[in-house]
């Protein structure tokens, strides 16, 4: 079972780790280099954490679905290549 989830995994290690570093490292130290932010400062900061909510929440709500969909197409779709007496269009008559 877990060989099956396992591209999901190692995305969620990945991710999880990239924006923790994000916001834990790279954003804080980011704060203490632009200082005192005047009005207009202060929206594109607010702006810039709103836009990095916002694709967080995208990439945690959309991609796991849109990978399990990916996975699991290729095996709901008919094998037409199978050359058996009980193949997708049903049993073969004699008289083929």
């Amino acid at each position: 079972m877990r060989h099956q989830y396992r591209s999901a995994e190692i995305s969620a290690y990945v991710v999880g780790i990239l924006l923790t570093v994000l916001v834990l490292l790279f954003w804080p130290a980011l704060m203490l280099l632009a200082g005192v932010l005047s009005c207009p400062g202060f929206t594109v900061w607010t702006m810039l954490a709103i836009i990095l909510a916002g694709i967080s929440a995208l990439y945690l709500g959309l991609l796991p679905p849109f990978v399990e969909i990916i996975q699991v197409w290729p095996s709901k779709t008919p094998d037409y290549t199978t050359d058996s007496d009980n193949n997708f269009y049903g049993p073969r008559s004699a008289n083929v």
